[in-house]
């Protein structure tokens, strides 16, 4: 797989937020991740039976990030202090070949 230039790059977040600001974006974020790839997985069981590895990990890791944000927040809060938060998201365009039909076969 080649990937060419950014595209597009899109900042979703960005400002100043209190602790419970950064805990409602935040959080409600992570969890619309792990909600999308828990319905992935059970897509998968259901259309062949199997786990989708990718979005299992993908719930592992979103998982532990969550824990990170609620730590940071916490701290955030006994510090009382606000937090700075900024989101960019790049994308690209990738080429695939025709036997690239499944996400793990173009990784």
């Amino acid at each position: 797989m080649e990937t060419t230039k950014v595209a597009e790059k899109l900042i979703l977040i960005e400002g100043k937020f209190t602790d419970e600001e950064a805990h409602e974006i935040l959080t409600n974020f992570l969890m619309t991740k792990i909600r999308f790839n828990n319905i992935k997985n059970l897509s998968s069981q259901v259309r062949f039976g199997k786990d989708d590895e990718v979005a299992k990990k993908r719930i592992i890791d979103l998982t532990e990030e969550l824990n990170k944000t609620k730590n940071i927040i916490a701290a955030a809060k006994s510090s009382k202090k606000k937090l700075t938060i900024k989101s960019v998201i790049n994308i690209s365009f990738v080429r695939i070949n025709n036997s690239c039909l499944k996400e793990e076969n173009c990784l």
